[in-house]
């Protein structure tokens, strides 16, 4: 068996994080202007998020993302230093490095202003080219946000093909569905779906993509069309998996969330870091479940030792 080493494949952002940003439930106004006061610069990016946390937690992770050749990118080489993970960037100067504002309000509520077109270039030939020389050393293949990864998405069977012919288990989170996904790209991850290991969508995200009304008819509808291990992420309700034909709950942890970017990519590290130390599914869903509710709770990112404690602890 291989040792555990992961590639992870995603958009990269220079986020923006601005916490108690004072907007209600209307958003913002035409020529409104909104202070939000403190904020913070870091990585974001489904990729990196899910990066940066295995990696603290003591997995060699690679992160393979697109940026421009410009000044936001020598933002991404100075962040970038602060993380743990491996950094194999493809510099394009004929694009332009994404950058993400993005604002929580007091009651949780999530807006996000995107600039940049690195992300929606990257293609599936450029992520080929440095998947190909490390299939020998992979044991796990993690593709986030692949939504957003508009150029990559016609080629996204032919990379799981790749990195499941060499034995090496593949990881997906699509992340949101936006207006502006087509129903030729979802027809395109429903069937990546299909092949991968280990799928990880939200409850929104998943009910949208397989065109269900719950998550237990989305699971056993999804039980006729894929062997992935399917663990749906429902915010503070926990996570839902289908085990011996039933639907199964793992309750979120009691915790008080003080931002929320990165929580289902905190889970779905969480998860892996479990399922690399030879955890059974629910056990792993409950790590996973502690890492995204200290993620979210704190400033600084989870210790294993605090992902213990809050599992031992019982409080979900």
């Amino acid at each position: 068996m291989k040792a555990t080493q992961i590639m992870a494949v995603g958009g990269i952002y220079v986020d923006i994080n601005c916490p108690n940003a004072p907007f209600g439930n209307s958003g913002l106004h035409v020529e409104e202007e909104l202070v939000a006061g403190d904020y913070e610069e870091a990585i974001g990016g489904s990729g990196p998020n899910f990066a940066k946390l295995a990696a603290h937690l003591g997995l060699p992770v690679t992160v393979v993302a697109k940026t421009g050749d410009d000044r936001m990118n020598s933002v991404v080489g100075m962040l970038l230093s602060e993380t743990r993970f491996s950094p194999d960037l493809i510099v394009d100067r004929a694009v332009s490095t994404n950058v993400s504002i993005n604002m929580v309000n007091a009651a949780g509520a999530y807006m996000s202003f995107v600039g940049g077109t690195a992300n929606q270039s990257i293609t599936a030939d450029e992520v080929m080219a440095k998947l190909k020389p490390r299939l020998s050393q992979l044991s796990h293949l993690y593709i986030g946000g692949s939504f957003k990864l508009k150029a990559l998405l016609p080629g996204l069977g032919a990379i799981i093909q790749a990195a499941k012919a060499a034995g090496v288990k593949v990881a997906l989170d699509h992340s949101r569905i936006y207006s502006t996904v087509s129903d030729e790209q979802k027809a395109l991850v429903r069937t990546a779906v299909a092949e991968v290991d280990y799928y990880f969508p939200s409850k929104q995200e998943f009910l949208q993509l397989w065109a269900v009304d719950s998550i237990d008819e989305g699971l056993h509808k999804l039980g006729e069309h894929t062997t992935a291990i399917t663990v749906v992420k429902d915010s503070d309700n926990g996570a839902l998996v289908m085990h011996d034909g039933e639907v199964v709950r793992v309750p979120a942890y009691a915790v008080h969330p003080i931002h929320t970017v990165g929580a289902g990519d905190s889970f779905n590290a969480g998860f892996m870091v479990a399922q690399a130390d030879g955890r059974s599914v629910q056990e792993s869903m409950r790590f996973g479940c502690a890492a995204a509710g200290l993620t979210i709770s704190r400033h600084e990112m989870p210790t294993a030792s605090a992902i213990e404690a809050l599992v031992a602890g019982g409080q979900s």
